[in-house]
């Protein structure tokens, strides 16, 4: 009896996958340009849909008030800065457009309620270009406002709350208790008096740029 033996033949297929990607390199890489200004900390109620400090989105500055706007990084040899303002004026003069190399402006700003700063950056060749916009909500300056939770008259030592309700754009804030104490910052205080009198509570507001 003869036996039959069917070869086994087994075929084995290698995969090879590769990924590739391209690479340039170039001369020169240019900066990632980035505009810079004060962020205030304050949202008043005409400014309810502001953005505050996000680029591109509407921050919130005050009327009349003179800001540094500047681009970063700057200082770049080679390199020129064309400005363009609305709803202000550049570095205290009438200008609302100015082409120069430096990196920075002043601006002040008029009575309206919305602004523009747009800056055009380019070198020699044009081979580095970006354009940064940034609006701004423009709103009133600040008015000092608050509240207390008691009536004028109170007893010694009685825990007396001052909140602070100013209106504007304010990025400091000054208590004065009458009585030879005083604090900055604070939404919110309390303050007790030791001994009787008549004591004047004062607070004042102010948006001097950080």
């Amino acid at each position: 009896m003869r036996k039959f033996i069917l070869p086994l033949t087994m075929f084995f297929l290698v995969f090879s996958i590769a990924e590739i990607k391209q690479v340039v390199a170039q001369t020169a890489c240019c900066p990632e340009f980035e505009m810079q200004f004060p962020r205030f900390k304050c949202q008043t109620a005409d400014c309810q849909s502001s953005a505050i400090g996000l680029p591109g989105g509407n921050a919130v500055m005050c009327q009349y008030s003179t800001n540094k706007i500047q681009v970063v990084p700057g200082g770049i040899p080679g390199f020129t800065y064309s400005w363009v303002v609305t709803g202000g004026t550049i570095n205290g003069n009438a200008l609302t457009n100015l082409t120069t190399p430096l990196s920075y402006i002043d601006v002040t700003w008029g009575n309206g309620n919305l602004g523009t700063i747009q800056v055009t950056i380019y070198n020699s060749d044009s081979s580095c270009f970006k354009v940064l916009t940034q609006n701004f909500c423009l709103t009133k300056s600040p008015k000092a406002l608050f509240v207390k939770n008691t009536g004028n008259t109170v007893c010694k030592n009685q825990p007396i709350i001052f909140t602070n309700t100013s209106l504007g754009v304010y990025n400091n804030w000054y208590w004065n208790f009458g009585d030879g104490t005083s604090q900055t910052g604070g939404m919110t205080v309390t303050h007790s008096y030791p001994n009787t009198g008549t004591y004047i509570v004062s607070l004042t507001v102010s948006n001097n740029s950080p």
